[in-house]
């Protein structure tokens, strides 16, 4: 049984991010990825607000530290840890193809922290 070849036209061809030398391009694939976590996590916490990612650098590698709310941060790192997980699995993938070691932590931060304090009661 013979497959056909599949012609890929120029609109969807896949450009690969190897080898970038230019340190903005890879600041901008960062940036993305940063976005992308910020968009996906977004849509799995109660707490969105308090939702805060840093990137940190050791050479070629690079951690990306997700602060959450604490009852969000049990989504992350409960008994199974199944999201966090998910999770990394992605970005690891992404890290393949821009050939970087790209890690995940994951903290927590207090959600009434965040809040600002009510103003004393007038009178």
């Amino acid at each position: 049984m013979q497959q056909a070849a599949r012609s890929v036209g120029p609109e969807r061809q896949v450009h690969r991010l190897t080898n970038i030398e230019d340190g903005n391009a890879r600041a901008q694939q960062d940036f993305d990825l940063i976005e992308m976590l910020r968009n996906v996590i977004a849509l799995l916490v109660d707490w969105p607000e308090c939702l805060n990612i840093r990137e940190t650098r050791r050479g070629e590698d690079v951690t990306f530290v997700i602060q959450l709310a604490l009852p969000d941060l049990n989504h992350f790192q409960g008994a199974h840890e199944r999201t966090g997980e998910s999770l990394r699995v992605v970005v690891k993938a992404a890290g393949m193809r821009l050939k970087r070691r790209i890690l995940l932590e994951f903290e927590a931060v207090d959600p009434a922290a965040e809040a600002p304090a009510p103003a004393p009661p007038e009178g």
